[in-house]
């Protein structure tokens, strides 16, 4: 069994400012309670845990919701196939959830959860490797899908970034990086030195510029 936990760290500093920091994060084997000496660390499982891994984290501050992705397919009794979400009590199930394969990253995008990984289907309808939850359904991102992968999804400000092995997105050819603006995807010029399918798995911004590695 995967046990889940998180650590909440509260700093009290010496003004009438109090700041609390919430740093989720997954553990792949069982650990005890345990509390830290300075500023009260503790660690908390988080329901059931899981019964297999977890790949990615998205927390919602509108709703209220923390969203885990991977291959797992139960919480306990709880039966919630790659992606569940997390309401501070109990691990849901979104809708039917995946196909059995990997939910390995998501992104909140317009409003919406947008996921993506090996799976075809979400929702028991046919997504082709990235979705997007509305809080009540899965949608299609668009009629087409891609045609592969995508490792990490990235919103800045107002655009979504999607990096990985795919070399079409929504009917456009894009290799292995794009952007998504206005309802467009966008690809970027060639990677000197890289061939025509590249690989690329994060990506990220910094003082205005693009990063990623791949």
């Amino acid at each position: 069994m995967l046990r889940f936990f998180f650590l909440t760290h509260k700093l009290n500093a010496r003004s009438k400012f109090v700041r609390m920091k919430t740093i989720i994060i997954f553990a792949i084997t069982p650990f005890s309670f345990f509390n830290c000496t300075a500023q009260n660390f503790q660690w908390v499982p988080v329901g059931d845990g899981f019964d297999t891994d977890v790949r990615t984290l998205c927390a919602d501050s509108a709703t209220n919701l923390l969203y885990a992705g991977g291959s797992f397919s139960n919480s306990g009794t709880v039966h919630v196939q790659n992606i569940a979400a997390w309401d501070g009590t109990t691990w849901d199930s979104l809708d039917h959830g995946g196909d059995g394969n990997n939910v390995l990253t998501m992104q909140l995008y317009n409003n919406n959860l947008v996921v993506s990984g090996p799976f075809i289907q979400m929702g028991g309808d046919t997504m082709n490797y990235i979705a997007q939850w509305n809080g009540t359904s899965w949608n299609q991102f668009c009629d087409e899908g891609a045609n592969e992968t995508m490792y990490m999804l990235r919103t800045i400000v107002d655009t979504l970034y999607g990096v990985g092995v795919f070399d079409t997105i929504c009917g456009v050819g894009i290799a292995g990086i794009a952007k998504y603006y206005n309802n467009l995807w966008i690809p970027y010029p060639p990677i000197p030195g890289i061939n025509s399918e590249p690989s690329f798995f994060c990506i990220n911004k910094y003082n205005d510029e693009l990063y990623r590695r791949g």
